[in-house]
């Protein structure tokens, strides 16, 4: 009797095809804020694939859109056909709106930048900001809606990181770290402390470690259960920020986290 094969095949198959598309999606990941064009070689180095995997992979993203290639540097970047993808997602989450008002109300209120986001893997990621109104912002204090950033380092990050389960923060804390300013803290111990410090205060300060000049503080949203959903923010210049105004910034943040968090 032929033993029936057939099954045996058809499961390989499938996982190969997701170990495919895994590898395919790596390589979307590649590009980010910092590293918004990428050539291929640089992408095979970083993910140690071989570069004519690489080729093959991009050429099709390029021809269904999502990715486009420069003409004169020859590098990739994201494609404009994913845009179509966040003019969805942004329709479809019903919270935007509402969330809006909230951190428009807290900018307009305490005269700073507003930003609103939540955990997304190893970054955090920014869904919506909100500006004082009649103030001049700065090109280098916006931020764009869906760029990510570390956790380590900014008031949002270190707000929601406070609050996670410790082997989250285990894992999180064990991610390669960037010094981005001289105020950056990248000693684990130091981080470690620094944590410990906001989940006993309830917020967070980045006190010019993402950028310099910048100071920020950060308020986590929980949900009812005690998870972290997200965090908002308040941003501006350092010279900006009363230490003497933390506690009412601090109500104002913890009244828009309570209404945050009927959102989720």
């Amino acid at each position: 009797m032929v033993k029936d094969n057939s099954r045996q095949y058809t499961e390989t198959e499938n996982g190969t095809k997701v170990k495919s598309l895994e590898k395919a999606l790596t390589v979307l990941e590649c590009f980010d804020s910092l590293t918004p064009e990428l050539g291929i070689a640089q992408i095979a180095e970083k993910l140690q694939l071989n570069k004519s995997n690489v080729h093959n992979i991009i050429s099709t993203f390029e021809k269904k859109g999502y990715l486009e290639r420069d003409k004169e540097s020859k590098r990739y970047r994201l494609g404009l056909k994913l845009l179509e993808y966040t003019y969805i997602i942004n329709k479809n989450l019903s919270y935007q709106n509402t969330a809006y008002d909230i951190i428009s109300y807290v900018a307009k209120e305490l005269s700073f930048i507003t930003y609103f986001a939540v955990p997304q893997k190893d970054r955090i990621f920014y869904l919506n900001s909100a500006y004082p109104p009649g103030k001049t912002v700065l090109s280098s204090y916006r931020i764009i809606i869906g760029e990510t950033a570390p956790y380590y380092c900014t008031s949002l990050g270190k707000a929601m990181l406070a609050f996670m389960d410790k082997s989250d923060i285990d894992r999180i804390l064990k991610l390669p770290r960037k010094r981005f300013t001289a105020n950056t803290i990248v000693d684990e111990k130091l981080l470690y402390a620094e944590l410990k410090k906001i989940y006993e205060c309830g917020y967070s300060i980045d006190n010019g470690e993402h950028e310099t000049g910048i100071k920020c503080m950060g308020v986590p949203i929980l949900s009812c259960t005690g998870k972290v959903v997200g965090a908002i923010s308040i941003s501006g210049a350092a010279l900006n920020f009363d230490e003497n105004e933390i506690h009412r910034y601090l109500q104002v943040l913890t009244t828009a986290t309570r209404e945050l968090k009927n959102l989720f």
